[in-house]
């Protein structure tokens, strides 16, 4: 009886793994607003639509949102397309509404950071980084993540100093410093 089980337990191990991987992906591909980012405020422009057409839909929202001032960047998740801005948010609603066909599922997000200010402090820092490096601060990446509407810096090793130095030098709350080992060994 015990040799009969054991199939059976491990039918049902591996049916309660392909449950909770499915929920897991499921609750990280659902909800479109709440995965963006719950402290961003998210509006919907085309409520209860998918992503009919990848290229129509990005390509537009994309170059609609590059000639606003206070275009925060866009990005992906699943099928929904998020678009940032830190201005007023019915006037992109509309404007996108107009634009993109109603089969397009897009989020407009509004953040506290533009691209053009995060890129800006993205390129203070890459040309600060010959002085961080004297300073005993080796960035090994640098970029601007328009998820958490953030500059990332990478470091290593990520120090107290590291982190104080940072703090000194740019503005705290545009900053996410972390921790990342170089792709390439330090010295080559």
């Amino acid at each position: 009886m015990a040799i009969g089980r054991q199939p059976r337990l491990a039918t049902l191990a591996v049916a309660l793994a392909v449950v909770a991987g499915g929920s897991w992906w499921l609750s990280r591909s659902s909800s479109p607003a709440a995965q963006a980012s719950p402290s961003f405020a998210v509006y919907a422009v085309n409520p209860g639509a998918r992503l009919a057409d990848i290229n129509t839909c990005f390509t537009r929202a994309q170059a609609y949102g590059q000639t606003q001032a206070d275009w925060g960047e866009d990005f992906f998740i699943g099928v929904y397309l998020y678009v940032n801005f830190t201005g007023q948010p019915d006037p992109h609603i509309a404007a996108l509404r107009a634009l993109l066909p109603s089969s397009c599922a897009v989020y407009v997000r509004i953040v506290p950071i533009s691209s053009a200010v995060g890129r800006a402090l993205q390129d203070r820092i890459t040309a600060d980084m010959a002085s961080l490096q004297a300073a005993g601060i080796p960035i090994t990446a640098v970029g601007f993540d328009p998820i958490s509407d953030k500059v990332q810096v990478g470091v290593y090793p990520l120090t107290m100093q590291a982190q104080v130095e940072f703090e000194r030098r740019y503005p705290a709350q545009m900053l996410d410093v972390y921790e990342q080992v170089p792709l390439v060994p330090l010295g080559s």
